[in-house]
């Protein structure tokens, strides 16, 4: 039955070995972190730009500096809430369920926290990328929802169509979607986690570079 609901025999195995529980919050947090980083995150930068009071944290800092600070804290509060957020589901599991596999069901949520948190870095970059290119904090939601959306939509188009010959560079651009790299997170082998956090890493950090290279010319 698992196999079936993931379209991967020895992916469905790995995940036999987690407790239930741990995998249904896991399966909820790729889910549903994306999304609220988008939301959380974009305006961070395009308000302090609009309420111009960057004017007087730029005077003592540069403005690399200051957004790669933004960057780091961002990272920071996505670490805790996920933290928070499976201490709190591992709470309701240990006292409303009958039966509860307290310490295994922990290690679990704790490994797929980390990462949702590495899946989620990828869509910070965007939010924090594009809250550099405008002033307008609702400008910037809808700018992140877009970029993710787009994605998303790039990610199925590309493995819809990707083959052999020319046809095969869609494989390439697939691989470099956040979407493309979600299962591999889900196995336990490094051979599978560590290229697709290096690469979701990386996407993260090319978005906020991309942003960055339009508010480091933008007249403050």
């Amino acid at each position: 039955m698992v196999g079936g609901m993931v379209g991967d025999e020895e992916l469905a195995a790995e995940l036999l070995s987690h407790p239930p529980f741990a995998i249904f919050y896991g399966a909820l947090a790729f889910m549903l972190c994306p999304w609220l980083v988008i939301l959380m995150s974009s305006p961070r930068i395009a308000e302090e730009v609009s309420s111009k009071s960057v004017r007087y944290v730029l005077f003592r800092t540069g403005r690399g500096t200051w957004c790669m600070g933004k960057l780091a804290g961002q990272a920071v509060m996505l670490a805790v809430a996920l933290a928070a957020g499976a201490g709190a589901a591992w709470c309701i599991g240990h006292f409303r369920m009958a039966y509860f596999e307290g310490f295994a069901t922990a290690q679990s949520m704790l490994v797929f926290a980390c990462r949702v948190w590495v899946f989620s870095f990828a869509y910070l970059g965007i939010a924090l990328g594009v809250s550099q290119v405008t002033r307008v904090p609702v400008l910037a939601i809808t700018f992140g929802l877009i970029t993710m959306l787009a994605l998303t939509f790039v990610a199925a188009v590309s493995e819809h169509y990707a083959a052999e010959g020319w046809r095969h560079v869609l494989d390439v651009v697939h691989a470099l979607t956040p979407q493309a790299n979600r299962t591999a997170l889900w196995r336990s082998s490094p051979a599978h986690t560590i290229p697709a956090a290096v690469t979701l890493i990386a996407v993260g950090f090319t978005f906020f570079l991309a942003g960055h290279a339009r508010f480091a010319r933008a007249n403050q």
